[in-house]
């Protein structure tokens, strides 16, 4: 029934939709039986209703890389997850992909969509973002002190402490980040070989 409610409401959102729109996360369902594996048989009302749904709603399925299920418990694996777009979506964004990542602390994969080369006129310059992490650290103080001095000009000791803290981020992080990216690489690798 909730499934139901689900595609019912994607149909109203889709009435007289012809901007570029996309719809992602966990439908609960499968469009193929071979989208499932183990236990019963597959359930082809479902499967049929979710079809209709997206049909309805001029959606497809725009495809992923990595494993094939998305979601595991036991012996029982299906790919419930997905991202489903239009095509005003698919040709604004034609260089886009959806990944499945390894399992973490879920039964299901999380996904992430990259959407491919920005559009011009878009800044692809990283944003500066302060990290509450940083106040833990007693030499992070330094930093602020040495920005705003009792002279400073705001403006100034914002550009100045951008900088600042950047650099010192990427210093001190450094070996962390490092290690980090190795033991995502590790978990990937696992998750591929049990995957198989």
């Amino acid at each position: 029934m909730e499934r139901r409610t689900l595609w019912e409401n994607l149909q109203e959102l889709s009435i007289g939709r012809y901007d570029a729109w996309l719809a992602m996360g966990e439908f609960n369902a499968y469009l193929k039986a071979e989208e499932k594996n183990g236990g019963v048989e597959p359930h082809w009302t479902s499967m049929t209703e979710f079809r209709n749904c997206l049909e309805e709603c001029n959606l497809s399925d725009i495809g992923f890389k990595g494993p094939r299920y998305t979601w595991k418990r036991g012996k029982l694996a299906e790919r419930l997850d997905r991202a489903c777009s239009n095509e005003n979506w698919n040709l604004r964004f034609p260089n886009r992909f959806l990944s499945h990542l390894p399992f973490y602390s879920s039964d299901h994969r999380p996904l992430i969509l990259l959407s491919g080369t920005p559009p011009k006129g878009t800044n692809s310059i990283k944003p500066f973002r302060f990290m509450a992490s940083w106040l833990t650290c007693e030499l992070f103080y330094g930093i602020i002190n040495s920005c705003w001095g009792e002279a400073a000009v705001w403006k100034e000791a914002c550009e100045k402490f951008k900088v600042e803290a950047s650099n010192w981020h990427n210093e001190t992080y450094k070996e962390a980040n490092r290690r980090k990216f190795h033991l995502h690489a590790r978990i990937r690798g696992i998750d591929e070989r049990l995957s198989r």
